[in-house]
């Protein structure tokens, strides 16, 4: 998770770069910004406990194998509220390495 609130509008899209050494169901979620100034460790329990409850939007991902090269998905938030999200993920693995290169949060212009 990161503990560092990211700014996303409906106009929002999140680019995630990663690979994995298997095709496998993960999952990811926006978990509004808490209002309370919170320590770091704070934070992360926050972020535990509204996942744990069902307080986060669920953004779909599924990992690719990529047999040792990055992939990059980019995530549609036209249904997202426009606020400060703490972002989470999760990747299942079976000693297939997952690893995460990068998160960006892009606006798209039109």
């Amino acid at each position: 998770m990161c503990i560092i609130p990211v700014r996303i509008t409906p106009a929002s899209r999140i680019l995630f770069t990663y690979k994995s050494g298997a095709t496998d169901v993960g999952e990811m979620w926006l978990v509004r910004k808490s209002s309370q100034q919170m320590s770091p460790a704070e934070t992360a329990r926050y972020i535990h406990e509204k996942l744990s409850g069902g307080e986060a939007i669920s953004v779909p991902f599924g990992s690719l194998g990529s047999v040792g090269n990055y992939i990059s998905v980019l995530h549609d938030c036209s249904g997202v509220s426009a606020d400060e999200y703490y972002l989470a993920w999760k990747a299942v693995t079976d000693n297939t390495s997952p690893m995460i290169r990068a998160v960006k949060v892009l606006e798209v212009t039109t």
